[in-house]
């Protein structure tokens, strides 16, 4: 039955004396005993009862954030349009040395180990190892932290490979993330949905980000009684991209706390109860993103419907994100575009023609952006 301390079922001991309260009434000089007939459909009917009630429980369970698990709990935040964060794999490059004298083949898509933690080769061709070494992609099998290795990791391939002297990670493999857990997903969804229900600055900014138009909002607050970079005592500032200056105007006037200032580079005056009122936020300052690729594909696969599919994808990537991190583009490349066999070269910067692939960082009111005329992409076959 359902109480206030939720759906709660009865044991089928219980249910069968009820059962035979109710026959006793009924038929009060019934005989209890375990061979009559009354007993027995009453043992069958508690049974079935019994069994109904934990199926009934299992369904009330598994429609409510508190008590749901797995893919339950999956279909019960999706109604506030929350997803699962699942994991992602980790990503690097390991060098293949040989024994001196020896001809020795790396075939594709081999899986090597460190320590139990499989990775595969990334290569779709044979690669020979030169008296130098050769240079090889590789991805964890599965996704976690704990496949993400720091630089002079040794390795061993999982089948023999005749004049194979060494395999190790000439940098940090990285990008490798954890699958939220059901109390992280759950944590997030109650903090998002009081973010929505109240008036802190997070959430004035997850309302802001619900409004048709708006494509990206952050802000920072001074909650002290003077000025602190830049803002006056007491109060807070929007960076919103998209919707208009009007409509952004009148819908923080409508949600903001009372007594609290806004600030911005841009002021609406808003009409509200017969006072105006003076609403300011600002708009982002974008910074440009310029990313250099040399891609090698895989066989078959179309250059221009790939270089479309690469373009789109990092175009994303740079829209949503306040950090911009080698292994996170690499992993977002592999995971969202399909025909790419490696990533020969990645160079990204904030000049045309990047030379490096040092993380970039937005500052505040920063907003990353990145377009198909900067984004420039060369292929090839080996």
């Amino acid at each position: 039955m359902i109480s206030k301390k939720g759906f709660t079922v009865r044991e089928e001991t219980d249910i069968q004396n009820a059962i035979l309260d109710d026959l006793s009434v009924e038929f009060p000089n019934m005989s209890k005993e375990k061979n009559n007939a009354l007993v027995v459909l009453a043992n069958i009917l508690s049974r079935e009862i019994s069994n109904n009630e934990n199926n009934r429980l299992e369904a009330y369970n598994n429609a409510y954030v508190a008590t749901a698990t797995g893919i339950h709990l999956d279909r019960a935040v999706l109604t506030a349009g929350i997803k699962r964060i699942y994991g992602t794999s980790s990503y690097g490059i390991c060098k293949f040395t040989k024994e001196s004298e020896q001809n020795v083949v790396i075939p594709p898509s081999i899986l090597i180990e460190s320590e139990d933690l499989k990775f595969v080769t990334l290569n779709t061709s044979f690669v020979t190892v030169t008296d130098e070494g050769v240079d090889i992609e590789v991805k964890s099998v599965e996704t976690g932290e704990i496949y993400n290795l720091t630089s002079g990791s040794t390795f061993k391939p999982v089948i023999n490979i005749r004049g194979l002297k060494s395999i190790t990670n000439t940098k940090n493999l990285e990008g490798g993330t954890n699958t939220e857990t059901d109390q992280q997903l759950r944590a997030r969804y109650y903090s998002l949905i009081t973010a929505v229900s109240n008036c802190s600055l997070n959430g004035i900014i997850a309302l802001v980000a619900r409004l048709q138009d708006v494509t990206r909002v952050s802000g920072r607050e001074n909650v002290q009684d003077v000025e602190s970079n830049g803002l006056p005592p007491h109060s807070f500032e929007l960076f919103i991209e998209g919707a208009s200056q009007s409509v952004l105007a009148n819908y923080i006037q409508t949600i903001k706390p009372a007594g609290i200032q806004t600030h911005g580079s841009i002021t609406e005056n808003v009409v509200y109860q017969g006072h105006t009122y003076p609403i300011k936020f600002s708009r982002f300052n974008k910074q440009n993103v310029y990313y250099k690729l040399n891609i090698r594909t895989t066989v078959g696969t179309s250059t221009e419907t790939l270089k479309q599919k690469i373009k789109e994808s990092l175009i994303r990537y740079t829209q949503i994100n306040e950090i911009i991190n080698y292994s996170e583009i690499v992993g977002n490349l592999y995971n969202t575009v399909e025909g790419i066999a490696s990533i020969k070269e990645l160079k990204f910067g904030q000049q045309a023609n990047p030379q490096g692939d040092s993380e970039l960082i937005a500052g505040s009111g920063i907003a990353f952006f990145t377009d198909e005329s900067k984004i420039e992409i060369a292929f090839t076959t080996r």
